[in-house]
């Protein structure tokens, strides 16, 4: 998932240090695939995703592929977790030659990015809780809950290129139709006024069930696309598609 970029970016799910303590459905073990459409026009196809775990005892790495219709790499991301807790999050941009990470240790995050060549870093106090796209999904099974009682969930995101995070919240936005079946639109903005001026909500269509799974999402993706030679951030349909068999580990 903003998303990365902001969603990362992101988008990109606890309270106190148990950020990543949320049920085993953390996709800790699951693959997801997906297509990326034009905002515009649905029909058109222009990326596609997997997710792959790797789970080695305790610890887990989640890579994250998103490839353009040649199958060339358009960005990866690598999540890893550590006992169900989120430890670090690296992201290739390959389009544009920039990559990053931040990583978490002794209550703080440390971010790190390259772009033309220069590396910067910086950190700040960890806040809890803080969410990258690989765990949304089960962040919003955990507090369904709350979501359906019509109340605001906040949380931190990083925004690695910016070397920060920045506050959201996921609020539920009714009920709709994905593919001829039910589903219930969960909205995921700033939660600053001023940054929700300029940065669009992303909106998240949760199938109607007991996972209640991330199946479409609208907005910012990590991907970009390019025009009169310049790259720009790009806002998507993307559609996910969740296995029912577990990744063996290890």
């Amino acid at each position: 998932m903003i998303i990365v970029s902001l969603f990362e970016t992101l988008l990109a799910v606890g309270v106190t240090f148990a950020l990543a303590s949320v049920p085993a459905e953390n996709a800790s073990s699951k693959i997801v695939k997906g297509e990326l459409f034009d905002i515009n026009q649905p029909a058109k196809l222009l990326f596609t995703f997997e997710r792959e775990p790797y789970p080695e005892g305790d610890k887990l790495k989640a890579v994250r592929t998103f490839k353009d219709l040649t199958g060339a790499v358009a960005a990866v991301e690598e999540i890893y977790y550590d006992h169900g807790q989120l430890k670090k999050m690296t992201v290739d941009q390959k389009q544009i030659g920039e990559n990053g990470f931040f990583e978490i240790r002794d209550g703080r995050i440390y971010f790190s990015y390259t772009k033309g060549g220069k590396t910067k870093t910086d950190d700040e106090k960890l806040e809890e809780p803080l969410l990258v796209s690989d765990n949304i999904g089960a962040f919003l099974l955990t507090h369904w809950g709350e979501l359906a009682k019509g109340e605001t969930v906040k949380f931190r995101l990083p925004v690695t290129y910016r070397l920060e995070t920045v506050g959201f919240k996921f609020q539920r936005d009714g009920e709709g139709t994905f593919e001829g079946k039910p589903v219930d639109i969960v909205k995921m903005s700033p939660s600053s006024m001023v940054i929700a001026m300029i940065v669009k909500p992303i909106y998240f269509s949760i199938e109607r069930s007991d996972l209640h799974r991330v199946i479409k999402v609208v907005g910012r993706t990590v991907p970009k696309f390019q025009k009169d030679g310049k790259w720009s951030d790009l806002d998507v349909i993307s559609v996910f598609h969740h296995s029912t068999k577990d990744t063996q580990t290890k």
